[in-house]
């Protein structure tokens, strides 16, 4: 074999295996994993920012962009954009 052919066996072989465990893991747990993410990405977002540089600049309006995109690809899970949405008014209060 040559070394693309043995690389691409590889990564199959990776891709496999990876198809086989989401298939073993319960898909409650991994919205739920989700989710825990999301809400983290959001604290975060709105945590108060430590300026060590007078230089440095952050752009609010393209992080809550970045946060309200993200809601748009995950229109389907209207729970956590629910509670999305509540800590972000809680920000703009």
């Amino acid at each position: 074999m040559t070394e693309r052919a043995d690389r691409d066996r590889m990564i199959e072989e990776a891709l496999a295996r990876l198809r086989a465990a989401r298939q073993r893991i319960d898909p409650g747990v991994l919205d739920h994993v989700r989710h825990a993410i999301a809400l983290q990405a959001v604290s975060e977002i709105s945590a108060p920012i430590e300026v060590r540089d007078a230089d440095t600049r952050v752009d609010r309006g393209k992080n809550m962009s970045t946060v309200m995109k993200f809601l748009q690809l995950n229109s389907e899970k209207a729970e956590m954009n629910r509670k999305v949405l509540a800590i972000l008014r809680k920000m703009k209060n």
